[in-house]
């Protein structure tokens, strides 16, 4: 299954709500079902006259629909025209695609400005993966200036929202000292919890950090892992 679709497979999933969601009249939820029965193009007749309406989920709907031609031609232009509605009528999962769109450059022109200003509206709306990103916008300097500082805050927004990125990030952070002191014990319990969040890279982060460790630190950082773990990425400091 293409990633879009994987999206897309995510969003209806969350929205259905078992036998009752296949008898509704909301043409809205409506199409969710077909959705979620494989049949796009009923769910595009249904959304698109919600859409035209300035319906913000219907719009957030078709412009994935767009994106991952399903019910019609793919076109990038009007997915990014759909979720641009969207997201200016407030629709924060809307605001972080649309900030997607533009870093990519996919349905327009690269702009890591406007991929920035539209992820900060997200994150600042409690988005947690556009918290991530807004970091690494941060991180990187681009479209804003460089502030390792505010990219530490929102890997950390993220984090505690259980972004397994964010965590690695932060590990990355302390590990290099970036805006801030070295810390391979806190960098090492940032890479673990990335790991068991289900990151990637995390685990042989990890193991890089090891070498330059005592056992001290080693134990302190998994004492500090577990605590963070047992309160759902609160008591992280």
């Amino acid at each position: 299954m293409r990633p879009g679709l994987v999206a897309l497979a995510a969003v209806l999933i969350g929205l259905s709500g078992g036998s009752a969601l296949a008898q509704s009249e909301d043409p809205l939820l409506s199409g969710v079902e077909a959705a979620r029965r494989g049949d796009f193009t009923t769910a595009y007749g249904l959304w698109a006259p919600l859409a035209r309406t300035g319906n913000a989920e219907a719009a957030h709907f078709l412009s994935m629909l767009y994106a991952t031609g399903q019910g019609v031609a793919r076109d990038d232009a009007e997915a990014v025209r759909w979720v641009r509605i969207a997201a200016e009528a407030g629709h924060v999962e809307a605001q972080r695609k649309l900030g997607q769109f533009y870093h990519l450059g996919r349905g327009v022109d690269p702009d890591e400005a406007e991929a920035t200003r539209w992820m900060r509206r997200a994150a600042e709306a409690g988005h947690p993966e556009a918290a991530g990103h807004l970091g690494m916008q941060y991180y990187l300097g681009r479209g804003v200036a460089r502030d390792p500082d505010a990219a530490r805050h929102w890997f950390r927004v993220a984090a505690r929202r259980g972004v397994a990125e964010g965590m690695h990030n932060l590990g990355v952070v302390y590990g290099n000292g970036d805006g801030v002191a070295p810390d391979l014990t806190r960098s090492h319990m940032w890479f673990s919890l990335a790991a068991s969040a289900g990151h990637e890279g995390a685990a042989g982060s990890a193991a890089g950090l090891v070498q330059d460790m005592n056992p001290e630190q080693i134990t302190r950082a998994t004492e500090m892992a577990d605590r963070c773990r047992a309160s759902d990425y609160q008591d992280c400091d």
